[in-house]
C-alpha cells in the first residue's frame, strides 16, 4: 500500500510539471515563492523554502528554515520510547497504581503486579520498603513496628520501643521502656515484678503477688490476701507484719508460731518451757502452749513459763496462794499444769481452779526435767525460801511419791540459794541433826511437809506445809498456821549445764557462760568462759594460768564467779589445781580455800577443787604459798556472806598465821583482837576470846573458847558454829575460808 500510495504521489507531480520533469531545487525556486500552505511534497532544500504548514521530513538542503520534527519525550501525552503507559514507566518516571509496568521500578509502589501487568498499591506485605516505612514492611506511621535490627527513625518504629542509631534494639529490663512481656516499664513478665498502682496481668507481675483483676493494677499486701508476701513464712502469717502461724504451718523462726516453737522450718509444739527458752532466748515470762509427751495421751496444754530466773527456761508445776484464814484443800492435777494468777501475797486464788494445784506423780512424770526450783513466802515473817536443786532423790520423790528427799535435799552439792532467798533456813541451814521430811506421801509428795528441821542459824524450826491439815508453812514453825497468808510454788526444768547441748549461753557444750569454766581448744567468748581464765581467739588455752583467784580478777576484770586453773607458783614446781573463785563479794577476787559440811570435821585434804557444802581443804604447802600471795582472809556461812561473815583488815596477823598454818587468832592468851575485822560479825559475841585459846594447826582455823564465838577447827570432832550454844554440835554450820 505504502508503495502504491507513493507513485501515485510521484505521478501527480510530474503532471503538473512544465515539462513532466521536476524542477532543479539548486538554488531559488524558478516557479513560485515556497510559502503556500499545504505543501505536503518533501520539503525543499533551496534556501527560500520558508513557507508554514511545510510537515514533511526536514530538508537537508541548506537555507531551510523549519522547525525541526521533534523525538518522543515523558511529557508528550504519547506512550514512546520505552515508557510501559502514557508519560511513565521506563526511562520516565514510575507510574502511578493501576497504570502499565513491565517492571517494578516502572512504579511508585514498586509494585508490579506480574499477571496483570500493572502498578499495584503498596502494601505492609508486599516486601518493599515503600509507603513511609522505615524498614521493609515495617515502620512510619502505616506498618507495624520493626523486629529487633531493622532501620528505624523514632522509637515507635520498633516493637522493642527502643531507637538507638537508627537501629531497632532488643527489648531490655532496663531500658527504660514498656516493651517485651512487660506490663508495666520494666516489670513484669518476664522482668522482675511491679510495684503497688503498676500494671499487671497476673499476680506473679506483682512484688505484693496480688494482681486487681478489674483495676490491672498491682495492690499493696495485706495480711488477708491469701498470698504469701511482704515477710510471711506461710499464707498471711509469720514475719514481723502479720500474725503467727498455727501449727504445721511454715516458719523461720519461733515467732512465727503462736505456739512460739519452730522447728525444722514448720510450727510446732514445744515439749516444755525449757524447749522454748532453748530455741529463743528472747522469750519473755508467761504462758505458753506444750505437748508434755508429743504424741502420748496428753493434750496440748497452756503452762507458764519462768524465762528470766537463773537462765529461765522454769515450768510451773505447783502453785498455792492462799489466804490467811481460809483452809481450802490441795489438788494434784493430773492432765493439767497449774498457771500462775495473782502474785500479792494476802490474795485468795482457791477459787480460780487454773491457778489453784500440782502436778500428781503421772504429771510429773511426763515432765522432762532434772531440776526443781522453789519458792515460798508468808506474812508470818520476812524470811523468803527460793532456792534449786538438781537432787536425783528429789526427782525421784516427786515422780514417785515413794521415799524422801531426805538427806540429799540439804546437800549443797545438789542445793543452790538463788536471788530471792532471804535468811531463809530451807534447806541450806537446818541443822544436821534434824534434818526431816515426810516419806511415801504418793501425789502429796510435793506439799507434804517434804523437808522441815530445826535451824542451824538460830531461826525457829523450819517447815514447808502446803494444806496440810490446817497448816500453810513456809520457813516457820508449825502448827495452827492457817491464819497467814502464804505463797508456794514449784518449777521445774532440764539441768542445762548437762543437757549434752550449747544452750542456755554456754559457749560449748555444757560448758562456758553459767555452766562453769571449758577445758583448753574449748570455744568461748569472754576470759570468764574457760577454767584457765583466758579466752583467746574464741578458744580456750592454759598458757597463761593465774597464781590466784585475784591476780584473775586483775588480768580479767569482771570475771565471773566459778571454778579456775591456777598455778599458785607460776613456772615453779607445783602443779596447777583447781580452784572456786568468788569475784563478786567485796570487789570479788577469793580462793576457797576450806569447806565444812554442817557438823564435819575439817580434816579432809583435796588435790581437786574445794566445793562449798563439802568437808574438804586444801593441802597445806598450798595454803600456805595462797597465804603468802594474800593479804586478807574472810570466814562466812555458806550462802550467807551478807549476814554471817567476817573479813580480816589486810596485813593483819590473820593471814600472817594462816601462811604459817596456825590459827588466825592464837598464842597463850587468846587475844581476839577485834580490830583486826570487820563484817557483820566482828564483834565480841562471835570474836572475843575468854581464855587461852589452842595453838591449833591449820586446817583449825578459829576457837572462842569459854564463849559463845566462832568455832572453826578439827577438835573433838569438828566445829563449825558461831555460836557454841552449850556445846550443842547439832547447830553446826556449813562454814568457809577464803583468801585475797
Amino acid at each position: 500500500m505504502r508503495y502504491l500510495i507513493a507513485f501515485l504521489f510521484l505521478t501527480l507531480a510530474v503532471a503538473c510539471g512544465d515539462d513532466g520533469t521536476p524542477p532543479a531545487d539548486g538554488g531559488a525556486d524558478s516557479g513560485m515563492t515556497d510559502g503556500g500552505t499545504g505543501d505536503s511534497s518533501l520539503a525543499d532544500s533551496g534556501p527560500s523554502d520558508t513557507g508554514p504548514g511545510d510537515t514533511g521530513l526536514a530538508d537537508s538542503g541548506p537555507g531551510d528554515t523549519g522547525p525541526a520534527d521533534a523525538g518522543p519525550s515523558c511529557t508528550d501525552g504519547v506512550m514512546n520510547g520505552t515508557e510501559t503507559d502514557v508519560d511513565c514507566g521506563g526511562d520516565c518516571d514510575a507510574c502511578a497504581d493501576g497504570l502499565m509496568c513491565a517492571a517494578t521500578t516502572d512504579c511508585v509502589s514498586g509494585v508490579c503486579d506480574s499477571t496483570a501487568g500493572t502498578c499495584t498499591a503498596p502494601t505492609c506485605m508486599d516486601t518493599v520498603m515503600n509507603q513511609d516505612e522505615t524498614d521493609v514492611d515495617c515502620g512510619g506511621a502505616t506498618c507495624d513496628a520493626c523486629d529487633d535490627g531493622g532501620a528505624c527513625t523514632i522509637a515507635a518504629d520498633c516493637m522493642s520501643g527502643v531507637c538507638v542509631g537508627n537501629v531497632c534494639l532488643a527489648a531490655e529490663c532496663g531500658d527504660s521502656v514498656q516493651n517485651g512481656d512487660e506490663t508495666d516499664v520494666d516489670c513484669g513478665g518476664s522482668c522482675g515484678a511491679c510495684g503497688d498502682g503498676l500494671m499487671c496481668v497476673v499476680a506473679d507481675d506483682c512484688t505484693s503477688g496480688v494482681c486487681d483483676g478489674t483495676a490491672s493494677t498491682c495492690t499493696a499486701p495485706t495480711c488477708m490476701d491469701t498470698v504469701m508476701n511482704q515477710d510471711e513464712t506461710d499464707v498471711d502469717c509469720g514475719g514481723a507484719t502479720c500474725g503467727a502461724c498455727d501449727i504445721g504451718m511454715d516458719c523461720a523462726v519461733a515467732a512465727d508460731c503462736t505456739s512460739s516453737f519452730c522447728s525444722a522450718g514448720t510450727c510446732q509444739y514445744a515439749t516444755d518451757c525449757y524447749e522454748l527458752r532453748s530455741a529463743d532466748a528472747t522469750l519473755a515470762d508467761g504462758r505458753y502452749t506444750v505437748d508434755l509427751d508429743g504424741a502420748g495421751t496428753l493434750s496440748p496444754m497452756t503452762v507458764q513459763c519462768d524465762m528470766t530466773t537463773d537462765g529461765g527456761g522454769w515450768m510451773l508445776v505447783l502453785n498455792y496462794l492462799h489466804q490467811g484464814g481460809t483452809n481450802p484443800g490441795v489438788v494434784a492435777l493430773s492432765d493439767t499444769l497449774p498457771l500462775e494468777g495473782s502474785t500479792t501475797l494476802g490474795d485468795d486464788e482457791s477459787t480460780v481452779a487454773a491457778n489453784w494445784g500440782h502436778a500428781s506423780n503421772a504429771m510429773m512424770t511426763a515432765v522432762n526435767f532434772d531440776e526443781t526450783m522453789w519458792f515460798g513466802v508468808t506474812s508470818a515473817h520476812p524470811r523468803v525460801i527460793h532456792f534449786k536443786t538438781n537432787s536425783p532423790g528429789v526427782k525421784s520423790y516427786i515422780q514417785s511419791g515413794t521415799g524422801s528427799m531426805n538427806p540429799t535435799i540439804y546437800d549443797p552439792t545438789y542445793t543452790t540459794g538463788l536471788g530471792r532467798r532471804d535468811a531463809a533456813t530451807l534447806p541450806l541451814h537446818i541443822a544436821p541433826n534434824n534434818r526431816l521430811g515426810y516419806a511415801n506421801r504418793g501425789d502429796l509428795a510435793m506439799t507434804a511437809f517434804p523437808f522441815f528441821g530445826n535451824s542451824a542459824i538460830g531461826n525457829p524450826r523450819a517447815h514447808w506445809g502446803v494444806g496440810q491439815g490446817s497448816r500453810w508453812e513456809a520457813d516457820g514453825p508449825c502448827c495452827g498456821t492457817s491464819v497467814n497468808d502464804t505463797h508456794h510454788q514449784i518449777w521445774a526444768r532440764p539441768n542445762p549445764c548437762t543437757d549434752g547441748m550449747a544452750n542456755f549461753g554456754e559457749t560449748d557444750v555444757d560448758c562456758g557462760g553459767s555452766c562453769g569454766g571449758c577445758a583448753a581448744t574449748e570455744t568461748c567468748v569472754a576470759d570468764g568462759d574457760c577454767l584457765s581464765g583466758d579466752c583467746t581467739g574464741g578458744s580456750c588455752v592454759d598458757t597463761t594460768l593465774a597464781t590466784s583467784c585475784n591476780a584473775l580478777l586483775t588480768a580479767s576484770p569482771g570475771i565471773a564467779d566459778g571454778a579456775y586453773t591456777l598455778d599458785v607458783d607460776g613456772a615453779g614446781g607445783a602443779d596447777p589445781f583447781l580452784a572456786y573463785c568468788d569475784m563478786t563479794f567485796d570487789g570479788g577476787g577469793w580462793t576457797l580455800a576450806l569447806s565444812t559440811a554442817y557438823g564435819g570435821d575439817p580434816a579432809s585434804s583435796t588435790e581437786g577443787e574445794v566445793l562449798m557444802g563439802t568437808t574438804t581443804h586444801m593441802p597445806d604447802a598450798r595454803v600456805a604459798a595462797l597465804a603468802a600471795l594474800s593479804t586478807q582472809t574472810h570466814v562466812r556461812t555458806h550462802d550467807t556472806e551478807a549476814t554471817r561473815s567476817v573479813t580480816s583488815v589486810a596485813s593483819s596477823s590473820a593471814i600472817t598465821n594462816l601462811g604459817s598454818l596456825v590459827m588466825l587468832e592464837n598464842g597463850a592468851s587468846g587475844p581476839g583482837d577485834i580490830a583486826d575485822w570487820t563484817g557483820p560479825f566482828a564483834d565480841l559475841a562471835h570474836l572475843q576470846f575468854a581464855c587461852a585459846t589452842f595453838t591449833g594447826d591449820f586446817p583449825s582455823v578459829y576457837q572462842c573458847c569459854g564463849t559463845n564465838g566462832m568455832h572453826l577447827w578439827s577438835g573433838q570432832g569438828g566445829h563449825s558454829r558461831w555460836n557454841w550454844l552449850a556445846g550443842n554440835r547439832g547447830l553446826n554450820e556449813p562454814m568457809e575460808l577464803w583468801v585475797r
